[in-house]
């Protein structure tokens, strides 16, 4: 399962982007915006991306994912939308 927002304010609370897989399996992403353009992207995703594009904050909105995970041997592709909620700090 891959969640399909988060909300990178500091406040504690969802303000980074957390796969629950990545935890235990290695986990590549690739963010994209609407235009199609690569706005982050991770070989064995730590759970760490805070919503930022080279140093500054993405604006609120929807951006779309490509996560493949790798286990068991097998390595599986889910894609979808991913919502900024609020604009990161």
């Amino acid at each position: 399962m891959v969640p399909s927002g988060f909300s990178p304010n500091n406040d504690g609370f969802n303000d980074v982007w957390f796969i629950p897989a990545a935890q235990f399996v290695r986990v590549d992403v690739e963010v994209f915006n609407r235009w199609g353009e690569k706005v982050y992207s991770a070989k064995n995703y730590k759970n760490d991306w805070d919503g930022k594009y080279k140093g500054k904050p993405l604006g609120i909105g929807t951006y779309y994912y490509v996560v493949t995970i790798y286990a068991g041997g097998k390595v599986k592709t889910l894609t979808g939308p991913l919502t900024i909620l609020v604009q990161p700090k």
